[in-house]
């Protein structure tokens, strides 16, 4: 746990409406956004009560930001999309071109030996510029450590130069560009190994 100004802690099921609303408001480019809030909010608690996944957020009074990531992601999407709740991702109005990019996503990212991936990561516009997300990822490289996992890769869009940079100072590695959804994307890859020197 990182303490400051603000606590960065493992998140729970009495955060999901911050998360929620924190998800609606700046990652409405994002797929995921797509479905319907019922869903959403669903795969977020599915998210937050997955032992597949780390979910972390950075909260005094409410939650500031959150970061998902999760150490099988091929596991993960199976998860989302084929189990539980498959009936009522089927029921969605949504584009089926784009759904089929989505499950083909994992092989765009297939990395040797790399599964754990840093799926997303949110923060309110007020609370930027305040080392945020970079405790964040942090926090989930520490708790990746902790699970023995040695690897773990994350996509960024090519355009968002705050995030690139960000990854880019914490020692992560450029792996190769590809396309998603119509955005050039970049993906990273981080060798758990270093993370004795990133602070």
């Amino acid at each position: 746990m990182i303490s400051g100004k603000n606590v960065i802690r493992k998140a729970s099921v009495d955060d999901l409406e911050e998360m929620f609303k924190l998800y609606t408001l700046y990652m409405f480019d994002s797929y995921i956004a797509e479905v319907s809030p019922a869903l959403l909010k669903t795969w977020l608690q599915q998210l937050v009560e997955s032992t597949n996944c780390v979910v972390l957020c950075s909260a005094k009074s409410k939650v500031m930001g959150f970061i998902v990531a999760t150490l099988n992601s091929k596991k993960l999407y199976r998860e989302l999309i084929f189990n539980k709740h498959r009936l009522g991702f089927l029921k969605e109005p949504i584009n089926y071109l784009r759904m089929v990019e989505f499950l083909i996503y994992p092989f765009k990212i297939y990395l040797t030996n790399t599964f754990a991936e840093m799926v997303f990561i949110v923060v309110d516009p007020e609370y930027r510029n305040r080392s945020i997300a970079k405790k964040l990822i942090f926090g989930v490289l520490k708790e990746m450590s902790n699970k023995n996992i040695k690897k773990v890769k994350v996509t960024t869009v090519v355009s968002n130069a705050a995030v690139n940079n960000l990854l880019n100072s914490m020692m992560f590695k450029k792996e190769r560009r590809f396309k998603f959804l119509g955005k050039d994307m970049f993906l990273y890859s981080y060798d758990i190994a270093n993370l004795n020197y990133l602070y």
